[in-house]
């Protein structure tokens, strides 16, 4: 069940208060280092954490776990335990996170260093100012890098701008690129958020089994089959 691991804090808030009609911009630099990135042969790349978690000191709400993909609101980590039909596997906490991305092999990133975000929304569409990562180091310091997991088309887009790879991004199936002088495997995500769907077309958003489109694909990240 999506979200049920979701906990309160007594440090807490439950949401970010500003005066009434006004918009403020807010400059977020990114919180998280890269994890095991160094020999792994699957990447998860992302954007930057939402505003609160990069602001200092930080503004967590409650239910939110201060790492990649902590937000009380997305449910990567709900999604992956779905997909690998483990009921014992428990994503909860940062560290148990930490150790299933080791168990499978997976280093975790984001493309973006820096930004400025227009009223401290967590949209990308509302980042300005962005300031990359050295990706192609990475991806290129990696002999063992096989796979490139997307989080977004705004991040695969990103991706390819840096890069020069070609990446189809109306693709979300598994696409075969050539990038940072390595053969890789790339496949976009669809989006651990609530609102995933929106792209869909319309029968699929309205078919109540939709969900299984987005399980399928995070399953990738459950069966090291794929892997070269």
């Amino acid at each position: 069940m999506l979200g049920s691991c979701f906990e309160s804090k007594a440090n807490c808030i439950d949401k970010i208060h500003k005066p009434n009609n006004t918009f403020v911009d807010c400059k977020s630099i990114h919180p998280f280092d890269p994890f095991n990135i160094d020999s792994s042969d699957t990447f998860i790349i992302g954007s930057i954490p939402p505003y609160r978690f990069c602001a200092k000191p930080k503004l967590l709400f409650c239910g939110d776990v201060d790492w990649y993909y902590g937000s009380k609101d997305n449910f990567f980590w709900d999604i992956i335990k779905e997909a690998c039909g483990d009921a014992s596997l428990d994503l909860c906490a940062m560290e148990s996170r930490k150790e299933f991305l080791c168990s499978k092999n997976i280093g975790i990133f984001d493309m973006i260093c820096e930004c400025t975000r227009r009223d401290c929304s967590s949209s990308d569409s509302n980042l300005y100012n962005i300031k990359l990562i050295d990706v192609w180091s990475i991806v290129k310091a990696n002999t063992n890098i096989k796979r490139l997991f997307f989080t977004s088309i705004f991040v695969a887009n990103l991706f390819n701008r840096q890069t020069g790879a070609k990446i189809d991004l109306k693709n979300r199936d598994i696409q075969n690129i050539k990038a940072c002088d390595k053969e890789l495997e790339v496949t976009i995500l669809y989006s651990p958020s609530p609102s995933w769907a929106r792209g869909l077309d319309e029968k699929t958003r309205k078919n109540p089994e939709k969900n299984q489109i987005r399980i399928a694909q995070y399953k990738q990240l459950c069966n090291k089959e794929n892997t070269k």
